[in-house]
């Protein structure tokens, strides 16, 4: 399902129909719907709305959440040191504010143990209360690739200004993490800007599931 973008006029409509109040009602009314702002209210920049973003994914402490719901200690997944990443989602119901982000966002936790991937995701959306989590268990023997997807998808944004506002149609690269076992696969978003050494990183996992299946 394709986000939604709230053009001029639907904000407040949004706001009642979904409840909202405090941070997430800020949220709307000054990045999600800032095509309603005033020409001299300053809308929330990209910038200012990841680094909220940012700071509730960190709040959640995900990789000793992670261990914590797989029920492990850190001593038994250190093959390698967990790799973290992070990344916008854009599955399901979610808006899209100026700069074509998401208002859901997610974090997977990659541990290595001697025998076993362990995978936990967590999905959380700004404008709710609602958080999604994910465990799984892979043995090497049985992944069959660990992959990088780059692709471009569709982008809707907002440019505001005293005249009126315009939505600008576009497009944007974008990379996913992408684990295969016989049958399923598991899929992660990847946010560049919040993934220091993601290639390097990802280097390492490839080699240490060549060393496992050898």
């Amino acid at each position: 399902m394709a986000g939604i973008v709230l053009e001029k006029g639907k904000s407040k409509n949004y706001i009642k129909k979904n409840g909202l109040k405090g941070e997430q009602k800020e949220l709307v009314v000054k990045y999600f719907g800032a095509a309603d702002l005033g020409c001299f209210k300053k809308p929330m920049s990209a910038e200012e709305y990841h680094a909220k973003v940012r700071a509730k994914a960190k709040s959640f402490n995900p990789i000793q959440r992670g261990l914590k719901k797989f029920g492990v200690d850190a001593e038994e997944v250190s093959e390698i040191k967990p790799v973290d990443i992070y990344g916008y989602d854009y599955e399901g119901n979610y808006l899209i504010g100026p700069g074509g982000l998401s208002s859901k966002y997610e974090v997977t936790v990659l541990y290595f143990s001697d025998k076993q991937i362990y995978v936990y995701n967590l999905v959380f959306d700004m404008l709710s209360n609602s958080l999604k989590e994910r465990a799984e268990e892979y043995f090497y023997k049985d992944v069959t690739n660990i992959t990088t997807i780059e692709d471009n998808r569709e982008t809707t944004d907002i440019q505001k200004g005293c005249v009126g506002t315009k939505v600008v149609k576009g497009t944007d690269s974008s990379t996913d993490l992408k684990i295969v076992v016989p049958g399923e696969s598991f899929v992660c978003g990847v946010y560049p800007k919040d993934n220091a050494d993601f290639e390097s990183r990802i280097r390492a996992v490839k080699a240490k599931l060549r060393e496992k299946k050898a």
